[in-house]
Formats: C-alpha cells, sequence, structure tokens
C-alpha cells in the first residue's frame, strides 16, 4: 500500500520492524518540503508499506537496496504453481 506521509523530521529511506516471523517493511519516496505560514518545516514523502518474512527478506537486503523493494509482491502466479508442483513431482519420481 502506498500513502502520502508528512513529517516534521527527515525520514530514513526504509523501516524495517521485525515481529515473530514476519517484518514490516516501510520504504520512504522524498516528495518535497514545506513551510507553512509560521516558517515551520515538514518533510513530505510517498511510503510503501509491505509484510514480508523476516527469513526471506532481511533487513539486510532492504538497506542495501530499499527502492528495490517499492512495488515488491510476493504473491505466486498460477504459472509458479504449475512449475513448482511439475518439478516437485519430478523429484519425486526421479525424472
Amino acid at each position: 500500500m502506498i500513502v502520502r506521509t508528512v513529517s516534521f523530521t527527515k525520514l530514513d529511506d526504509y523501516e524495517y520492524m521485525p515481529i515473530d516471523s514476519k517484518a514490516i517493511v516501510r520504504i520512504n519516496k522524498f516528495v518535497e518540503e514545506q513551510k507553512d505560514e509560521d516558517s515551520n518545516t515538514s518533510y513530505v514523502y510517498e511510503t510503501s508499506e509491505i509484510t514480508v518474512d523476516s527469513d526471506i527478506i532481511t533487513e539486510a537486503m532492504v538497506k542495501s537496496n530499499p527502492i528495490g523493494y517499492w512495488e515488491y509482491d510476493d504473491t505466486v502466479t498460477q504459472e509458479e504453481r504449475i512449475s513448482a508442483l511439475e518439478d516437485a513431482l519430478l523429484e519425486i519420481i526421479g525424472g
């Protein structure tokens, strides 16, 4: 999910919050700096939030390339399922 975030402090490029065997990952893209009528500064970001399996996507992976996880989708397609089943069957029958 991508949302607009406004903060009074600059945000890191990413946040990685492990919870049990999962992790919540937030990727922040800086959009603009704004000043209000009292000259207070705020920072506008677009933020993408995903939940991942922390054994598959580690903080080191996100840290090395945060924007690479901007549109991360771990949904398995029908074609990928069929291919995995075929591979498993071949392994079982020794093919």
